[in-house]
């Protein structure tokens, strides 16, 4: 009997001390958070530094005393015509040359790297890619030759006319984050004349046979970019704004309009007055994505997006939610 009593006994003790781990289990239930650290300090230049790691400049080794082709690793082929690269004075160097090249094709390249086509007078424009090009010898850095022309040859399948060459510039506007606006200027300073850039078969000279793209030529380095203008007639234009809540401002993230049927992105600029994004001269009735990216703290990013058609003078509210740098990286890639 006194056995049968403490086997009870024994039972019940460790009932107890179950009940007890259980409730301390309950009480330690995680409850994810629902909007970013009020405490937590954004920077979405960090996004940036960090979704540019893999994206980074080749590197390719050119001689300045004879004509040369440089084939690139996304199948760009560059014509550098002997005696191309000066040095600042205007004289042709002697020797090895080093072109420091980007390329930027798609969407997700566009948002990763910062680089939107939008023109200087804040227009969508269509992007066919954009080059960045920089030639150097021995760490100094060199120019085009006034009397000579480098030609460029891109892969595009379905390469399409009315395409200009535009040229990279860092204007000053007040509404643009940082009063710093990098857009793209006409090389030829007209609109209405689109005769710089062809859509045509050229002959890859590396892998001998034909491949039809863009063939244009340039007469400075820099940032290059191969566009056209949305030229429907009747064509409406409109300010398009994303709500957001107080959380999400211009130094923590970066809302955008994703462009389903082009090869575009177009940055909204941040009004903090207003908790708002906005960004003028979108087409209506255009489908597009409406995405946000925000770093509230290392390593600590929100993200949403939501498909809409494009109405006059449209404000769209967003809810960003909380996730990780490599889900962000995944949904912009499929953008």
């Amino acid at each position: 009997m006194i056995r049968h009593i403490a086997l009870y006994l024994l039972a019940g003790m460790f009932m107890t001390l179950g009940l007890l781990t259980g409730c301390k289990q309950d009480v330690d239930i995680f409850i994810p958070r629902e909007g970013p650290d009020p405490n937590a300090v954004g920077d979405i230049g960090r996004f940036f530094q960090k979704a540019a790691q893999d994206l980074q400049s080749q590197v390719y080794v050119t001689s300045n005393d004879q004509n040369t082709v440089i084939q690139t690793s996304k199948g760009t082929q560059i014509h550098c015509p002997a005696g191309l690269f000066v040095n600042q004075n205007g004289v042709a160097v002697n020797g090895d040359v080093e072109l420091e090249v980007l390329e930027i094709f798609t969407k997700s390249e566009m948002i990763r790297l910062n680089r939107f086509p939008v023109s200087s007078d804040k227009n969508v424009l269509d992007s066919g890619g954009e080059l960045f090009l920089k030639a150097t010898q021995g760490g100094e850095e060199l120019q085009l030759a006034g009397d000579k022309k480098m030609r460029i040859e891109t892969t595009a399948p379905d390469a399409v006319s009315e395409m200009e060459l535009f040229y990279g510039v860092n204007l000053n506007d007040p509404l643009a984050p940082g009063n710093d606006f990098f857009a793209w200027e006409e090389a030829d300073g007209d609109p209405n004349i689109w005769n710089n850039v062809n859509a045509w078969e050229w002959f890859d000279s590396l892998g001998n046979d034909w491949k039809f793209g863009y063939v244009f030529e340039t007469t400075q380095l820099g940032w290059l970019n191969i566009d056209r203008f949305l030229k429907e007639p009747g064509l409406e234009l409109t300010q398009v704004c994303l709500e957001l809540p107080d959380a999400y401002d211009p130094t923590n993230s970066l809302a955008l309009i994703v462009f389903d049927d082009l090869n575009s992105v177009m940055p909204l600029w941040g009004d903090p007055d207003q908790q708002k994004f906005c960004q003028i001269n979108i087409p209506v009735n255009y489908s597009v994505k409406l995405v946000l990216i925000s770093e509230q703290g290392d390593d600590n990013y929100f993200y949403a997006e939501t498909p809409v058609v494009v109405q006059p003078d449209m404000t769209v509210s967003l809810l960003p939610v909380s996730t990780g740098f490599e889900s962000v990286l995944n949904a912009i890639e499929n953008l």
